[in-house]
């Protein structure tokens, strides 16, 4: 089976109707169907989740839609991994290494590990590793 590892951009689309929302609503719905694997470290969590206050404070979310997003985003069983010390000094190297966020590099380490492929809608850091990696970008994903 499949496995990917997704990060915040993507993961918010499964909340908060943006481009390319359809695409990632098609690669949960494949999840759910068990067609394939979905992964994140647990930092996704905290991604998300501060997204959805940001969408709120600009007005773009009411706060009873942000407490439904984020009640929704729980129930959304992926897998997650933990950012134990040795993945996260491994991230410390890609992020120096690769001129990555932390953040980014984080997701790419679990990635390499897991031996999946890293789905974003980050076109600047699909750019970046593509080279890397196995990454795919969600507007590309059929």
């Amino acid at each position: 089976m499949k496995g990917y590892v997704v990060d915040a951009s993507v993961a918010v689309k499964w909340l908060i109707p943006e481009e390319y929302s359809e695409k990632a609503m098609k690669l949960l719905e494949a999840w759910v169907k068990q067609e394939l694997e979905l992964n994140a470290p647990r930092l996704l969590r905290l991604e998300v989740t501060n997204a959805l206050t940001k969408y709120a404070a600009r007005g773009l979310l009411k706060v009873e839609q942000l407490v439904q997003g984020f009640q929704i985003f729980r129930e959304i069983a992926i897998t997650y991994s933990d950012e134990d010390w040795q993945l996260i000094e491994e991230a410390l190297n890609a992020s120096t290494t690769m001129d990555l966020s932390i953040y980014d590099a984080i997701y790419i380490v679990l990635a390499k590990k897991l031996n999946a492929t890293l789905i974003t809608a980050d076109g600047k850091l699909v750019d970046k590793i593509k080279l890397e990696m196995d990454v795919l970008n969600i507007k590309d994903l059929s």
